[in-house]
Order: C-alpha cells, then structure tokens, then sequence
C-alpha cells in the first residue's frame, strides 16, 4: 500500500506541477490573476452537499455517502489508505458503519475558493463520535470538487484526522 500511495503522490505532484505550468504558459503568473468568484448558489451547493453527507452518515447509509461523489472519485482517510471509485468509497464506509453503526458527524465548512472555472476546493472540519464512549475524532479535511452537470461532486477527499476532547 506505501508503494501506491508514495506513487500516487509523486502522480498528483506531477499533474499539478503541469497544471502550473500549463496556467503560466497560458495565463502569466497564477499569483497575478484573479481567481473565478464563487457564486453564492455554488457555495450552497457545496454547503448542501455537506449537509446531505452528515445526514447519511447519521444514518448509516452508505450507499448515499456513496452517491454524493464523482463515479471514479478518491477518497483518501487521516490514514493514507486510499479507496478508488464510489463502489469502493461505499464498501469502506459499509465495512465501518458495520463496526461501527452509532457513529455520528458534524460538519463545519470553514472555507470554498474556486481553483479554476468548475473547480472548488472546500476546506472544513468534522467531528466524529463513534457511540463507544470514546472522546469524539477531530478531523480536518479537503475535498476538490468538480461540476457535473448542475451538480458539484467531490473528485477527491483528503482527510486528516486527531483525537480530541473537543467541547460542543
């Protein structure tokens, strides 16, 4: 799995060093040009689909966490395990649901910046109680979205998780 994820990595630095580079050559420096605003019923979309995945996930669904992302999405946990595709994401989720089927979320979107025409980042914080009496998870993470259609769709989740006591 190390070897995967370190080449994945190296996949990802590459793509975006000639993303970059493609930008500059077109555009001039990234620094020097504004970046596509972000319209107020985009950022409802996003904060919507946040929404829709804490209520799935409250209810252990799954297949509906499942369909809230892009056909061949990513998702990668505060672990580095990476799970491929919505079939995959829905197995993983299952498979946790099942260990765990009292587990909750909030969801705090903390920041959407548009990285390029049809494309957001969001930047926000979770926190998980598993229904165990174990301190609730904090977590923070980033998901890239892309439209589909009407629709925003994550393409990739990275999620880096910590235990805390975190008061509500």
């Amino acid at each position: 799995m190390r070897g995967s994820l370190r080449k994945r990595s190296i996949f990802l630095a590459v793509l975006m060093a000639g993303i970059t580079t493609t930008l500059v050559a077109q555009e001039g420096n990234p620094a020097d040009r504004e970046l596509p605003a972000i319209a107020p019923e985009d950022w409802d979309a996003i904060r919507q689909s946040a929404e829709k995945y804490a209520t799935a996930y409250n209810a252990g669904d799954a297949a509906a966490i499942a369909q809230l992302y892009a056909e061949n999405a990513e998702l990668v946990d505060s672990d580095g395990s990476s799970f491929q595709g919505r079939a995959a994401i829905e197995r993983e989720y299952s498979a946790f649901f099942e260990s765990h089927p009292e587990a909750t979320i909030r969801i705090a979107v903390d920041n959407v910046r548009s990285l390029a025409p049809g494309i957001i980042v969001e930047d926000g914080k979770t926190e998980t109680t598993l229904g165990d009496n174990t301190p609730p998870i904090a977590s923070r993470y980033t998901a890239v979205h892309a439209k589909e259609g009407e629709s925003w769709r994550p393409q990739i989740i990275f999620s880096s998780g910590f235990f805390s006591n975190t008061s509500k």
